[in-house]
């Protein structure tokens, strides 16, 4: 099977009008990606991928692929989360494989904040990581953090998917590599750090990575050098809801909880 094989210029077409203000278009467009997902889901995955990483669509339609495809791989419900996991792990390697590069591609070319694409990643990690695949994964998003070269908006959207991935899974699966994720989110959390975005990401991927990082709290020295330095971070002039995720990191170290104020 080839995951080209969908029409995508009509997936693009049914996309677009989920986000409709138009009732009928919008039953329509569910009507269809119901019978896609009855008649071939891994087909239609694919599907929402691809749209998803074309950044020649438009960002309607990429959100909306982005949200269609998160629906299809986890849901808030634990049985059916647990049916839509082992229905991925079903499907064919080079299938998973194509999604997965699809998703990651899109990192940094959103126009939406928070990145739709990392919510997509962490659910793929929640599958994945626990049977030991996907092992690239946390170099991948760390490497698109720590590069000099990269863009802020693929640091930002990097940032945030590894906040998803360390907030969702169990610590023990990631142990080996805790300390290269610590350093990745505490790299966009310095003052050194240009964006104000990409610092606040980093707020609150620490603020996700607080039960993760645990070993690294437990120890004086590293807690305290952490606090210090979201204790650092500037007030943007306009306050948002990152700048509060960004405090609230701040408000869960000990050791600046007497000092820190939050308007």
């Amino acid at each position: 099977m080839h995951l080209n094989a969908m029409n995508e210029v009509e997936l693009t077409r049914v996309l677009e009008a989920t986000v409709s203000s138009d009732i009928v278009a919008l039953q329509a467009a569910q009507k269809y990606l119901e019978s896609a997902a009855q008649a071939n889901v891994e087909l239609l995955i694919g599907g929402l991928s691809n749209r998803l990483a074309d950044v020649s669509e438009s960002q309607n339609a990429r959100r909306a692929a982005a949200i269609q495809l998160k629906n299809y791989l986890t849901s808030k419900d634990e049985n059916v989360k647990a049916q839509y996991q082992q229905r991925w792990l079903a499907f064919d390697m080079n299938n998973k494989l194509t999604i997965k590069q699809n998703i990651i591609r899109t990192l940094g070319t959103e126009s939406s904040h928070p990145s739709n694409a990392a919510q997509c990643i962490a659910a793929i990690a929640q599958i994945e990581l626990p049977l030991n695949q996907w092992p690239d994964l946390i170099q991948i998003l760390v490497s698109n953090c720590t590069n000099q070269a990269a863009g802020s908006t693929v640091k930002e959207a990097s940032i945030e998917a590894l906040g998803y991935v360390v907030e969702d899974i169990d610590p023990a699966i990631l142990v080996h590599q805790s300390n290269l994720i610590l350093t990745a989110i505490i790299n966009a959390m310095r003052k050194e750090e240009p964006n104000e975005r990409v610092r606040a990401a980093g707020g609150q991927a620490l603020f996700n990575a607080l039960e993760f990082c645990k070993d690294q709290f437990d120890k004086t020295e590293e807690r305290n050098y952490i606090c210090r330095l979201s204790a650092r971070e500037p007030r943007p002039r306009t306050p948002s809801s990152r700048w509060r995720a960004c405090s609230a990191s701040a408000r869960s170290c000990p050791s600046t909880t007497s000092t820190w104020r939050v308007t």
